[in-house]
This record gives structure tokens, sequence and C-alpha cells, in this order.
């Protein structure tokens, strides 16, 4: 008896995973600090990334003092890229869009940054234990 193993790939569109921990990263992030974005998509053939702020969404996000990109392969079919932003100010805060690309299609997700706030009023609590 012979055995054989046989990998198949099936070209697709990016398929971008989220998650609670993915475009979330940099929400909350105070001033002066850095924040980070993940963005992870499955795809075959190879998938490549760009960032771009909403607001201007023509204009692609490249490596420079005020952001670092990292792009990476984990596996054959996952890729991932993360967006870092350095010394935030008020001007970066908004929406960042995560575009995963190959030959059959494009992918996009956001991700926001916005600032420091007052957590929302507790509602809907019970007492479990007074000592």
């Amino acid at each position: 008896v012979s055995l054989s193993t046989a990998e198949i790939r099936v070209k697709r569109t990016p398929h971008i995973l989220i998650d609670s921990s993915m475009l979330k990263a940099g929400e909350d992030s105070n001033i002066g600090r850095s924040a980070q974005f993940k963005c992870q998509a499955k795809a075959y053939p190879e998938t490549n990334f760009k960032w771009k702020k909403s607001e201007s969404s023509a204009d692609t996000i490249n490596n420079s003092t005020k952001y670092t990109i990292k792009n990476s392969k984990i596996d054959s079919q996952l890729f991932e890229s993360i967006l870092i932003i350095h010394s935030i100010t008020s001007g970066d805060y908004g929406t960042y869009l995560c575009e995963a690309r190959n030959d059959i299609g494009t992918t996009l997700a956001k991700a926001v940054l916005s600032g420091k706030h007052q957590p929302e009023q507790p509602s809907d609590f019970k007492v479990v234990n007074i000592t």
C-alpha cells in the first residue's frame, strides 16, 4: 500500500481575520505614546498590505519617523501587517484603513485610534458580597 499527500492551494481574495485584540489595540492611547494595529489576512497568492488614514485615503502611509510598518508571512496562506504610530498627537486620532491585496482582489478593514476618555457609566450591576 502506497500513501502520498498533496496540498491544494485555491486562489482567493484576502480575508482579513479580526478578533477582539486586532484593529483595536490603538484605542485609548495617550498623547506622546505609541500605538499599534495588527492586521492579519488569509489568502493565496501572497498578500500585500497598505495602510491609509481614512481622511486622506489616497495617501498611503509609509515607514518614517512617525510610522513603522512591519509585514510578515506567518505561513503559506497567512500574512500580517503591523502599523505602529509613534509619539501620538491629537492629529493622529481617527480611522485608519488596512488594505490587503493580491492578484485576485482587495479587502479593507478599519481601525480607530482615539484618545483617553471617561469610561461609560456602569449599568445592570448587582451586589455579590458585602463585608
